[in-house]
């Protein structure tokens, strides 16, 4: 039952998204109107790099459409008020574009499938992987240059999650495929059919089961380690590091916890009113914004939290978030930069460490 659920979610999902791309609805229900700029205040520990305005994004309800790492910046979208999923890096001292994957350069149809559906981008040490939510394939580039390195077609559509576990890039796809690829080449190295899986790593392998539960299985012998269940519907996808599990829970809104990955205990978990995703940072520190303006600092193992810095002007505006983008956080652990998307006024800001 939860499998038939959940690909009906990424089923209406991309239905909705190819409507809006067809002009089914004006661009101002697409992306309201920016409202007013917020202005960032009572700031901790961080300096303001810069700021900027007109950065619009489309959203995904499983991962995020903004990476930092190398001194870069890397979101999927348009600095321009239209529908767009180009690929737009930036320098993360300075703001400045670094290069553009416009994606006017696809077919008619290509470019209503690539653009029909939010995707997301994932960056690991070997590479930028950029996948789109209604088109089934794998694409990596140099995160430097923009060049492309190689693309691999997958089976299947609707796109869910993709991880880097070793060498391997492991995508799930629907109806519940995953596929798991050679990260240096793209070539295939497996293709598990028939159930909604996150991740497989070589002892344990974790999934989804039901709107808000996480399981554990055994990967050799699919015995159950453990079970949670969440407040809230699991949408964005875990962040899995060696001794914790790290999500948010929640549509718009929600608690971001810390799950230990062995047992399944919840170690901490904040109030429900968590907006953004989670940032983790290479020091043991993870940032989050609520939707009243704060910009919180978590310790990774403990749950201890501080402020470090508000914004004006609060609550922050809920969009919806079909397509509009919403609020986003990336960290570049190289030049330690923290990079804050605001999806009411369309801000980006960059702090620094």
């Amino acid at each position: 039952m939860r499998n038939n659920s959940r690909s009906l979610l990424i089923l209406i999902l991309m239905t909705l998204s190819i409507c809006l791309v067809n002009s089914c609805a004006p661009i101002s229900d697409i992306w309201p109107t920016p409202t007013s700029p917020h202005t960032l205040q009572n700031i901790n520990g961080l300096k303001v790099l810069w700021s900027l305005t007109n950065i619009y994004t489309q959203q995904d309800y499983f991962n995020p459409m903004m990476v930092a790492g190398s001194g870069n910046l890397v979101f999927l979208g348009s600095v321009t008020r239209t529908v767009a999923l180009n690929t737009i890096c930036m320098n993360g001292l300075d703001g400045k574009i670094s290069w553009i994957e416009y994606e006017q350069k696809l077919g008619s149809e290509q470019k209503k499938e690539k653009l029909g559906s939010p995707g997301f981008v994932t960056i690991y040490t070997n590479g930028l992987y950029i996948v789109y939510g209604g088109f089934p394939e794998v694409d990596k580039y140099d995160f430097c240059t923009g060049q492309e390195l190689w693309v691999q077609n997958l089976s299947g559509k609707g796109v869910g999650h993709l991880y880097m576990v070793g060498n391997q890039i492991q995508v799930s796809t629907d109806p519940f495929i995953l596929t798991i690829l050679n990260a240096e080449d793209g070539d295939l190295i497996l293709r598990k059919k028939g159930e909604d899986i996150f991740v497989i790593m070589p002892d344990v392998t974790y999934l989804p089961d039901g709107p808000g539960d996480l399981n554990a299985v055994n990967t050799s012998s699919g015995d159950l380690i453990w079970h949670i269940e969440l407040d809230q519907r699991l949408r964005l996808a875990p962040i899995f590091t060696d001794q914790l599990i790290l999500v948010r829970s929640g549509k718009v809104l929600g608690t971001a916890y810390a799950i230990d990955r062995l047992s399944g205990k919840v170690i901490w978990q904040t109030t429900d009113n968590i907006i953004s995703n989670i940032a983790r940072t290479s020091y043991g520190t993870l940032y989050v914004l609520t939707r009243d303006g704060y910009l919180l600092e978590i310790q990774e193992k403990t749950g201890d939290t501080s402020t470090v810095a508000s914004f004006s002007n609060p609550p922050f505006g809920l969009n919806g978030e079909i397509i509009a983008g919403g609020y986003e956080l990336a960290y570049d652990n190289s030049l330690n930069i923290l990079f804050i998307l605001l999806g009411d006024s369309r801000q980006l800001f960059a702090l620094q460490r």
